[in-house]
C-alpha cells in the first residue's frame, strides 16, 4: 500500500479501534486531518498524537499487530506484524510533544473535532487553525502549499497567534525557541506565494519581537542585571522595550519585582 484515500484511512481508524484492548483519545494530524477536511486526496502515512505515555503501548501493539509500521516519538518502536493487513503502512505516532516541537495542549485537544469512534478508540482530528501553526515550523515545500490550501478554507487568526503565544510560554530556558518567529516567517513567505496580504502578520512579527526581546532580559537578568537600566545598557535597547520585555516575563511568573527599591530590581523565579 503506497498511498490511501479517505475511505481506506477511515477503514484504518475502524479497525485500530476495535482492536484496542484499553480507552484511548488519538488525535489525527498532518495529512490525514487534511483528508477528513477534503483538502487532500490521499496520504502516503498517518500522524497520530497521544496526549499521555500511558496510552502508547497498547495502542503500539495493536498497530503492530495489524502490520502498521510504527515510528513512534517517545515510546519506542515496534516491529509490523508479518500477518498484518496494512503491509507495513506508516503511522508516526507522537506522545505530547508533535515532532519534538509543539505541544498537544489542552487548548489544541479543546478545539479538535471527533471524526469516529471504534471500539475503545475514539480519533479526533486537531482544527483547521492548528493544523496551520504545526506546518507553519517546519521547512517543507508542500507544507506551504498546504498552508495555503488551509488558508484559503478560512482560518482565524486570533486561534492561531493565541496559540502560538501558549507554545511560546511552555518553552523552557536555557534554550527557548520562539514559534512566533517561525509563524511569522512561514506567514511571509505564504503572503508571497498567494500574492496576498495576511491580516494578521503584522501582530504575529510584534509578537515575535517582544518574545525574542524577552528572553534576551531574562538572559541578562540570570547574569545579574537587575534593573531597566541595567538591562537596557546590556542588550542594547531602550528602556521602553525593555519595560515592555519586563512586564510580559514579570505576566508569565518568569520573573518577579522589587518595588520597594529605587530603581525596581528583577529576580528570575
Amino acid at each position: 500500500m503506497v498511498e490511501a484515500a479517505y475511505d481506506e484511512i477511515i477503514n484504518m481508524l475502524r479497525e485500530i479501534g476495535s482492536s484496542c484492548q484499553k480507552p484511548v483519545t488519538v488525535y489525527i494530524i498532518g495529512g490525514g486531518a487534511l483528508m477528513m477536511r477534503n483538502l487532500k486526496a490521499s496520504t502516503k502515512d498517518l500522524d497520530l498524537v497521544l496526549a499521555v505515555s500511558e496510552d502508547a503501548m497498547d495502542l503500539i501493539e495493536t498497530l503492530g499487530e495489524l502490520g502498521f509500521r510504527v515510528n513512534s516519538r517517545g515510546a519506542g518502536r515496534t516491529v509490523p506484524s508479518p500477518h498484518g493487513r496494512y503491509q507495513g503502512f506508516l503511522v508516526d505516532l507522537f506522545v505530547g510533544r508533535i515532532c519534538d516541537c509543539l505541544m498537544l495542549t489542552n487548548s489544541m485537544r479543546g478545539r479538535a473535532e471527533e471524526v469516529l469512534t471504534a471500539g475503545k478508540a475514539r480519533f479526533m482530528m486537531l482544527s483547521k487553525e492548528d493544523l496551520f501553526l504545526l506546518k507553519s515550523i517546519t521547512e517543507r515545500d508542500r507544507d506551504l502549499q498546504e498552508m495555503a490550501d488551509l488558508m484559503r478554507s478560512g482560518l482565524d487568526g486570533r486561534i492561531i497567534l493565541d496559540e502560538c503565544n501558549v507554545q511560546d510560554r511552555l518553552e523552557a530556558q536555557p534554550a527557548p525557541r520562539s514559534w512566533m518567529n517561525y509563524l511569522a516567517v512561514r506567514i511571509g513567505e505564504l503572503g508571497e506565494a498567494m500574492g496576498a496580504v495576511i491580516p494578521w502578520r503584522k501582530e504575529a512579527i510584534r509578537s515575535a519581537e517582544l518574545r525574542t526581546g524577552s528572553w534576551m532580559a531574562l538572559i541578562k537578568i540570570q547574569e545579574g542585571h537587575v534593573t531597566v537600566g541595567e538591562i537596557s545598557a546590556a542588550i542594547g535597547i531602550d528602556q521602553r522595550c525593555v519595560r515592555q520585555y519586563l512586564a510580559l516575563l514579570e505576566e508569565e511568573g518568569k520573573v518577579t519585582a522589587d518595588r520597594s527599591r529605587r530603581p525596581t530590581q528583577y529576580r528570575a523565579t
